[in-house]
């Protein structure tokens, strides 16, 4: 998958709206999904090209995002989806000592129709601890399923950095191809209530 530019992504888009029947050049009629990465992220994911059944690949851009380290296009708008990656050290210390800002994190998260937290470890793991905290295994996942219930973003315990990177593609395309579906294939008819 090659990097472009915002702006080269919703050109092509221009160009496509064009023919009212908004079809992209493989004469098919599959919408144009881009992948996002926060551009603050320090170990962004290297994504896939897209399932070339159901999208047409708008590669991936970097930016900043309101919350969250990752998100999705559709035909040059954002989807309201946000993807949070933690690393094992970087889930402790949210636990821990950054647990009121990773808490008002997941609060702002509630804006979005669906939010996730990628932890890059297993439960067993994170329930096994971590040498450089203090905060024990048990609290740390039992945090993951509190954090679930009260805010309603979903926590999945990827177990490590690729396994998360394939998890993240999926539920990027899975919640963009179910979008689409149901707000139909026309630029004009997608509407997002993505936080901006």
């Amino acid at each position: 998958m090659t990097s472009v530019g915002r702006g080269e992504v919703c050109m092509l888009q221009i160009l496509r709206l064009s023919d009212i029947s908004c079809q992209v050049a493989t004469k098919k009629n599959r919408p144009l999904l881009t992948f996002i990465t926060d551009d603050r992220e320090q170990a962004p994911f290297e994504f896939a090209i897209p399932d070339p059944a159901k999208f047409s690949d708008g590669g991936f851009f970097s930016d900043a995002l309101r919350e969250g380290d990752y998100s999705v296009e559709l035909d040059c708008r954002r989807l309201p989806i946000a993807i949070e990656r933690k690393s094992l050290a970087d889930y402790y210390a949210c636990v821990g000592r950054e647990r009121e800002r990773f808490t008002a994190e997941l609060m702002r998260l509630q804006d979005y129709e669906r939010a996730f937290v990628l932890i890059e470890s297993t439960a067993e793991g994170v329930k096994a601890g971590y040498e450089r905290s203090q905060v024990s295994g048990l609290a740390a996942w039992k945090s993951a399923l509190h954090w679930s219930i009260v805010y309603g973003v979903q926590f999945h315990f990827a177990g490590n950095h690729r396994m998360g990177r394939m998890i993240c593609q999926a539920l990027l395309e899975e919640f963009a191809w179910h979008w689409y579906l149901n707000h139909g294939q026309l630029n004009d008819k997608i509407t997002t209530n993505s936080p901006m």
